[in-house]
């Protein structure tokens, strides 16, 4: 009793250790804009946001699909599917530098550096879906603190040493302690859960996988692309200037949005063999503390804004007062999302975050200013969320439950 109670304890506590780890990426961004110049951080940010994409692939829907697998405790293949993850990754970096070399050959070292960085960030992340699904604290607090502190470690011991840094060291730095990340991670997860790993994988074995995450990637592609059509319109719709305020407020947005998810996904597991009053009350606190955040987020953004930025980034904080407003949804969006997956109706999230999109970009591109852009965001989530709850009233006759 007393173990399973403190477990209970620690459990509560990993949303906030996300949230922490998430402040630490803040803060290594916040390091690199003082080591680079304007123009070396506008490449930066150009890298990392066409590798974010690119990750979708480099993912293969196997992020979902073993949430889904683990819930469910069927992890008798975990090996199987790390090694179709790297395959994947590999094939999609190779393909990614080839179209930057051609495109935009200067930038191809700094695409290279970046996507090997984010495939260990991708196996680490591997190792903390199948953590936190099967309740391993010590495990997934691992997994989710170590890259991060590590980076901002180094970041800061290169901010006090060095006055000029170039961009290829960053890429390195970044590197290097993803693969840090990784390897301790994965020493330690091998001490916690079988694992059992093929180095080898036949294209048949991979075609078998696709087959098996096919709607677990195209979900995954709209649902990384509802939130990277973002910053991409923004770039290509508004100035230098605005961009760089939508993506500073939407930096503290996703801080915010990643303690939801991490609250949701610890509980998830649980969720299933709850009373239907004790998921009701559930889902009331999570409400109770998307709220809370929205209120502290929407009239505390300017003194957000002055501790963290300089003057000239102090009218993002009226942007972050309008998107914070997404977190009475998309939080329980997210929820949707593994509901249906659990329950075999991935195919719903694929039609609702696909239309969604299209939706998205078109209203997007009509959005006069930076701020109007803002609402327009908020409208879509609201529009989600308001889809997905219509569709939890319609119940077929003959459901099964699949526990």
């Amino acid at each position: 009793m007393v173990k399973e109670s403190l477990f209970k304890h620690i459990n509560k506590v990993v949303p906030f250790i996300e949230l922490f780890t998430k402040a630490l990426s803040f803060i290594g961004v916040i390091i690199i804009t003082r080591l680079l110049s304007v123009e070396e951080f506008g490449v930066y940010y150009y890298v990392v946001s066409i590798v974010a994409w690119a990750s979708v692939f480099m993912d293969g829907g196997i992020s979902y699909f073993i949430i889904n697998k683990s819930i469910k405790d069927e992890l008798e293949n975990l090996g199987h599917y790390l090694v179709s993850r790297v395959t994947f990754s590999l094939i999609t970096i190779i393909i990614l530098c080839f179209v930057v070399g051609v495109l935009k050959q200067g930038d191809i070292i700094y695409v290279l550096l970046y996507s090997i960085s984010f495939l260990f960030i991708l196996l680490t992340a591997f190792f903390k879906i199948v953590a936190r699904t099967q309740g391993k604290v010590k495990l997934d607090i691992v997994t989710i603190v170590l890259e991060p502190l590590i980076r901002v470690l180094i970041l800061l011991a290169l901010y006090f040493s060095i006055s000029k840094v170039n961009l290829s060291t960053i890429f390195v730095v970044l590197l290097i302690t993803a693969l840090l990340g990784f390897s301790l991670s994965f020493m330690y997860f091998k001490k916690q859960i079988p694992l059992i790993i093929r180095p080898t994988i036949t294209l048949k074995e991979m075609i078998d996988i696709l087959k098996e995450t096919k709607s677990y990637l195209l979900m995954y592609l709209f649902l990384v692309g509802l939130k990277r059509v973002e910053i991409i319109i923004a770039n290509f719709r508004f100035s230098k200037f605005d961009s760089g305020l939508y993506s500073s407020a939407d930096n503290f947005y996703n801080s915010a949005y990643l303690f939801f998810t991490a609250l949701i996904l610890i509980g998830l597991k649980k969720h299933y063999v709850m009373t239907s009053k004790e998921k009701q009350k559930n889902l009331f606190n999570i409400a109770a503390v998307s709220f809370f955040s929205v209120v502290f987020l929407y009239f505390f953004s300017d003194v957000i804004y002055s501790i963290f930025y300089k003057d000239s980034y102090i009218q993002g904080s009226k942007i972050l007062s309008i998107i914070s407003l997404s977190l009475l949804c998309t939080p329980f969006t997210y929820f949707f999302i593994l509901n249906n997956n659990y329950n075999n109706k991935i195919n719903i999230n694929v039609l609702v975050l696909g239309f969604s999109f299209v939706i998205k970009v078109i209203l997007l591109l009509f959005a006069e200013n930076i701020f109007i852009f803002s609402y327009f965001v908020v409208g879509i989530d609201l529009i989600i969320i308001i889809i997905y709850s219509l569709l939890s009233l319609k119940k077929p006759k003959n459901q099964k439950k699949n526990l």
